[in-house]
């Protein structure tokens, strides 16, 4: 680990991967650290993306790719479906990732264009000059560094901790999130092509319940 680059980005999902392999791709030297002991663990969605959004960032590839959806259906309480097709105008399709596959790729893409890349590495703290973020403080395999760039990527998901340390308002409106339970399921009876959404207080009170396939027989639900 140097202590100096062109950038620095903390944290190694999608968003910190894709940017690192721009930048490096670009001739900056990048520095690319993740809290984690691996990338892409836990999961912590249901793994579904639109095509057109995946398309603007890579080219999908079947390693990554669990289920190629063709529709989306709607469930009412009393059973009946609104399908919502790819051919109609409107509707958006997509896939259905496996996640830790997914974001290891993006981050051995970023590794492949140049940038250096740590797991086991938290940043604790920014190292502000002149009231602007010039690096971090880093513990990488329990031992302190300091790290200083140019330019620092707070990539750090919804706690978004560096980033808030840093003076950025990271606050989310409880409004605007909500707690869920998911589980993998598998030798369940399914449409590998459908992403199903059930209404109604039996099945999910004031929400809804969701079953994206990752193959024939199994869906995160």
């Amino acid at each position: 680990m140097k202590n100096k680059y062109d950038m620095l980005v903390v944290g190694g999902g999608p968003a910190g991967a894709i940017a690192a392999r721009t930048a490096a791709e670009a001739g900056n030297t990048v520095c690319l650290i993740e809290k984690r002991s691996a990338i892409g663990t836990p999961v912590r969605c249901a793994e579904g993306i639109g095509k057109e959004c995946l398309l603007e960032f890579t080219r999908p590839d079947p390693r990554w790719i669990s289920a190629d959806i063709e529709r989306a259906r709607l469930i009412a309480p009393n059973g009946t479906a609104v399908h919502l097709d790819q051919d109609k105008p409107g509707n958006a399709v997509g896939y259905i990732l496996d996640r830790k596959i997914f974001d290891r790729e993006l981050v051995w893409q970023a590794a492949g264009a140049g940038a250096d890349v740590f797991v086991k590495t938290r940043a604790v703290a920014p190292i502000m000059e002149d009231g602007a973020v010039r690096g971090a403080k880093v513990i990488s395999s329990g031992s302190p560094a300091d790290i200083m760039a140019d330019v620092v990527l707070a990539a750090d998901g919804t706690e978004a901790r560096f980033a808030r340390r840093a003076g950025l308002d990271t606050t989310v409106p409880l409004r605007d999130m909500m707690s869920c339970a998911q589980y993998l399921l598998t030798d369940i009876d399914i449409d590998p092509t459908s992403t199903d959404f059930y209404l109604g207080n039996d099945v999910a009170p004031e929400g809804y319940l969701w079953v994206f396939p990752k193959g024939e027989r199994t869906a995160n639900v």
